[in-house]
């Protein structure tokens, strides 16, 4: 552990005195050969590729980060942290929308991440696609007024964008 740490102080040192990213990545790397699972080394190693603009390796990163986090608060965080990086560096809001519905399966109470499937399928223009994301939203809505929004919301972009006053009655 002691090994590990130290690693990671000279990784951070090599980044952020010395400006030597692919050493920094070196060293972070033979923290993770100690311990593949170890938080802190995945984190460190995430900052880094964040920083070197691999934002590809990054997001495998948090998602490994998931995939070893046993707390539902830290997961649930780490879901909106790949949604951000993909909205905002790579620009890929699809993937960003499937984030947030991994972050609103572990906390379905918490109304970020629904507000933001929204925001983000409005803003892609692709109407189709809202009405089903707002279905799946009403399908695992906790409370009755949560449901009750998001099937009116689906009624109006079935009326209003999609012109189909049918399914919009449904």
């Amino acid at each position: 552990a002691l090994q590990r740490a130290l690693l990671l102080r000279a990784a951070e040192v090599m980044a952020d005195r010395l400006g030597d990213r692919e050493r920094a990545l070196a060293l972070v790397d033979r923290a993770l050969a100690s311990d593949a699972t170890s938080p802190e080394a995945l984190r460190a190693r995430y900052r880094l590729q964040e920083k070197a603009s691999r934002y590809d390796e990054a997001r495998r990163t948090l998602i490994s980060l998931i995939g070893r986090e046993p707390d539902d608060a830290r997961r649930y965080a780490l879901w909106l942290e790949v949604a951000v990086l993909d909205e905002q560096r790579q620009k890929r809001p699809f993937d960003a929308v499937e984030a947030y519905r991994q972050a609103a399966l572990i906390q379905p109470r918490s109304p970020l991440p629904q507000q933001e499937i929204v925001r983000l399928l409005r803003d892609a223009g692709d109407p189709a696609k809202l009405v089903d994301a707002l279905m799946q939203l009403a399908a695992t809505a906790t409370s009755a007024p949560d449901y009750a929004r998001f099937v009116a919301q689906a009624a109006e972009i079935h009326e209003l964008m999609l012109g189909d006053d049918a399914s919009a009655l449904k």
